[in-house]
């Protein structure tokens, strides 16, 4: 009978599919009740067409307060497409001088690139807005950077990237 029950948990592994971190406790495709269970402390955004990403089409529905990252507090917006996780975005608004906003963006990509390794493309040279694209699996990572006076806006975007033929390829 022991050997029936191993064989038989043995089997139900077979069938398991797996998930992709998209980020933190989160994985791709998880319905809101799931980011619910993994960050209770958050609070519902109700559904609003001023809240849908323009570049994905996911609508933003839970948001999280005070990630901290790099001793600087960010906001986790949890966007879907048809009841899944499809974009996490981490934003945080600083008061501080063009300068220290571009540091803090570099502190970022560098905290970026020991997870994730070098960005695939970057702009981090010029301007008032600045930015580094990573790939993690299916997982797009894009950190921007805008500087405008002593307005810093530091952004971060995970993305679903492949579409769901392309994962089986």
């Amino acid at each position: 009978m022991k050997k029936i029950a191993i064989g038989f948990l043995l089997g139900l592994l077979g069938f398991t599919s797996y998930a992709e971190t998209l980020w933190g406790k989160t994985e791709i495709g998880d319905p809101l009740w799931a980011v619910k269970i993994a960050y209770p402390s958050g609070e519902d955004i109700p559904p609003n067409e001023a809240n849908i990403v323009k570049k994905t089409g996911a609508m933003l529905l839970y948001r999280i307060s005070g990630v901290e990252i790099n001793q600087d507090k960010f906001n986790a917006g949890f966007s879907f497409i048809n009841g899944k996780l499809a974009q996490v975005t981490l934003a945080s608004k600083l008061q501080v001088t063009g300068d220290q906003c571009f540091y803090k963006h570099s502190q970022l990509i560098e905290a970026l690139k020991s997870k994730y390794g070098a960005p695939i493309s970057a702009d981090l040279s010029s301007g008032m807005m600045r930015k580094a694209l990573f790939q993690s699996g299916s997982v797009s990572i894009s950190a921007h950077v805008f500087a405008a006076s002593n307005d810093c806006r530091l952004d971060v975007y995970y993305t679903t990237t492949l579409s769901d033929a392309a994962k089986n390829l």
